[in-house]
C-alpha cells in the first residue's frame, strides 16, 4: 500500500530525529502511550478516522489528549500525521517506528505460546536460547494456549517456529491418514 510506504517514511524521520536529540527512548515510550490510549478509546479512533472531522479540530484533541503527556518531539508528530491526512494511520506510523527502533537497537519481538504457564527458568531458557540463535536482544511475549497440549510455538515476524504437540500429532496424522487433520479432530485430541 501506498501510504505505508509513506507512514513508513515518517517514522523513519522520526527516528533520526529523536536519535539526533539524544530522546529516541522516550519518543519510544510516548509513541507506545498514545497506542495504548487509542487502542482503549474506540471514540478516539472514529474520530481519528472520520473524513467529516476537520483536521484543526482533530489537532486540538490530540494537544487535549496528549500534549501533557508526551515530548514536543511526539506532539508534533502526531500533529505532522494529522496535517498530512494520515491520523488514521498513527497506530501504524506506531508499530512502523518500534521496528526502526528494534532492528536499530538489534531487539527481536517474539511470541511464545505453550499450554501451560512456564517457569522461570524455562522462559530464560527460550530467551537465551533464542539471543543465541539470532544474536539479537529478545523482547519476548509468552501467551497460554491450551489447545496446543504441550511443548512450544514460537513466532518471529512472520514465521512461526511449532514445536507444539497437537503440530506433531496433526503431521503424524497425515502421515497416516494421507490428508489433513480435520477441526473435529483437533477437537477431539485437544480434549484428551
Amino acid at each position: 500500500m501506498a501510504h505505508s510506504r509513506i507512514v513508513k517514511r515518517y517514522s523513519v524521520a522520526l527516528f533520526r530525529n529523536a536519535e539526533q536529540s539524544g530522546v529516541t527512548d522516550a519518543v519510544l515510550a510516548d509513541l507506545l502511550y498514545v497506542r495504548r490510549i487509542i487502542g482503549e478509546s474506540k471514540d478516539l479512533r472514529v474520530m481519528l478516522s472520520s473524513p467529516v472531522i476537520r483536521k484543526a479540530v482533530k489537532t486540538d484533541v490530540l494537544r487535549e489528549v496528549f500534549a501533557s503527556n508526551v515530548s514536543p518531539l511526539t506532539m508534533d508528530f502526531l500533529a505532522f500525521l494529522n496535517n498530512k491526512g494520515r491520523e488514521a494511520y498513527i497506530q501504524e506510523a506506531i508499530s512502523m517506528f518500534e521496528e526502526v527502533y528494534n532492528e536499530a537497537r538489534a531487539i527481536l519481538k517474539v511470541v511464545v505460546e505453550s499450554a501451560t504457564a512456564l517457569t522461570d527458568d524455562v522462559r530464560e531458557n527460550v530467551i537465551s536460547s533464542m539471543a543465541s540463535l539470532t544474536g539479537k536482544r529478545i523482547n519476548p511475549t509468552f501467551k497460554v494456549n491450551k489447545s496446543l497440549i504441550g511443548g512450544l510455538k514460537i513466532q518471529v515476524h512472520d514465521m512461526c517456529y511449532d514445536g507444539s504437540i497437537l503440530s506433531q500429532l496433526s503431521a503424524l496424522y497425515s502421515q497416516l491418514a494421507g490428508s489433513e487433520m480435520t477441526t473435529e479432530v483437533r477437537a477431539k485430541i485437544a480434549a484428551v
